[in-house]
């Protein structure tokens, strides 16, 4: 949150910002464009929203979503999902 509102209410115009994000996968490093031609779209203060919410939709969907995706098939396998919807949130996290 710190970091979304130091973003949001500064000027990053000189940070040489686009619409891509890179990330290590094992070892390699790959530029993910978050929008279509992403890598010739310069971040300015005009769409700097728009790219945090890429951005962060990157980050918390598409850049975990195997290792989610196998999470959720393991605890498939031990817990009918079905009965896992009738709880919320902090009914899950009790231990």
């Amino acid at each position: 949150m710190v970091f979304y509102l130091y973003f949001r209410d500064n000027d990053i115009s000189e940070w040489g910002l686009d619409f891509t994000v890179s990330r290590d996968i094992f070892g390699k490093l790959q530029t993910v464009e978050l929008k279509p031609g992403g890598a010739n779209i310069e971040v300015t203060n005009e769409n700097k929203e728009e790219y945090i919410r890429l951005y962060v939709e990157h980050r918390f969907k598409h850049s975990i979503k195997r290792q989610f995706d196998r999470v959720i098939e393991g605890l498939k396998s031990v817990v009918p999902l079905n009965l896992l919807s009738t709880f919320d949130q902090a009914e899950l996290q009790v231990s």
